[in-house]
């Protein structure tokens, strides 16, 4: 059995064991913050670093040039569908690609949403001049209504269709639709829900674009949407 002498004995020879091997490792982390700020070594730390941060650099280059040639494609492909199903080419085309640029540049949506904006109205049936007077005002109720351009590009063509109005009143009828979402409580896409019931009927009888959109926005303040509104105000109509 060991002897309260001998544990003394064994726990300073640890100690001093511990004490050695404590006082050899300050040594080392002494020199090695010596060698550290050895100007040599300082100035190859720098190089080092400098070479870290030139490759994520160009990294982040190579990714940001990977991203534009595939929007630049995509909106290539994009603008090659409209010209297909306008049938356009030549300076048709040509415009409207200027038209996609511009607005890409001016507005808050990519060249490459602008022409899928311009795909939807073109499946529509509008030509390439119809389609570069409305793809401004899509664009603007797209923005206003937080929406993307096909479904902006729908609500406007079919409204204009539904009251046989002409591309030139592109304009005008999403001022509409944007006047009458800013002043009651629906939403775009809720008025193009009920206009798709009662717009047929509200033109039979006289009732223009802007009285439909009214008073759907009446309705809408009472709780009535959608096609519940639409539906509403053509069996009200159909009774006149």
């Amino acid at each position: 059995m060991a002897t309260i002498g001998n544990l003394w004995i064994n726990i300073k020879a640890n100690t001093r064991s511990l004490q050695r091997g404590i006082g050899g490792a300050r040594n080392s982390l002494a020199a090695f913050g010596k060698f550290m700020m050895n100007p040599a070594v300082l100035g190859i730390a720098v190089v080092a670093i400098a070479i870290v941060a030139w490759v994520k650099l160009g990294s982040a280059i190579v990714s940001g040039l990977k991203s534009a040639v595939m929007e630049s494609k995509k909106f290539n492909q994009s603008m090659a569908k409209v010209g297909a199903v306008t049938m356009s080419t030549g300076k048709g085309f040509d415009d409207m690609r200027q038209k996609a640029l511009e607005l890409g540049r001016t507005s808050v949506f990519t060249a490459d949403q602008v022409a899928e904006g311009m795909l939807a109205l073109a499946k529509a049936g509008l030509t390439e001049n119809e389609v570069i007077k409305a793809v401004t005002a899509t664009s603007d109720l797209a923005a206003a209504a937080d929406l993307d351009l096909a479904e902006a590009s729908g609500v406007v063509v079919n409204a204009m269709r539904a009251f046989d109005l002409k591309a030139k009143d592109t304009t005008h009828i999403a001022d509409v639709f944007a006047i009458v979402m800013s002043r009651s409580n629906t939403t775009v896409l809720e008025m193009a829900d009920a206009m798709s019931y009662v717009a047929p009927v509200a033109r039979s009888l006289g009732f223009s674009l802007e009285h439909t959109a009214a008073m759907i926005g009446v309705l809408a303040d009472s709780g009535i949407k959608g096609s519940m509104a639409g539906t509403g105000l053509r069996r009200v109509m159909s009774a006149l």
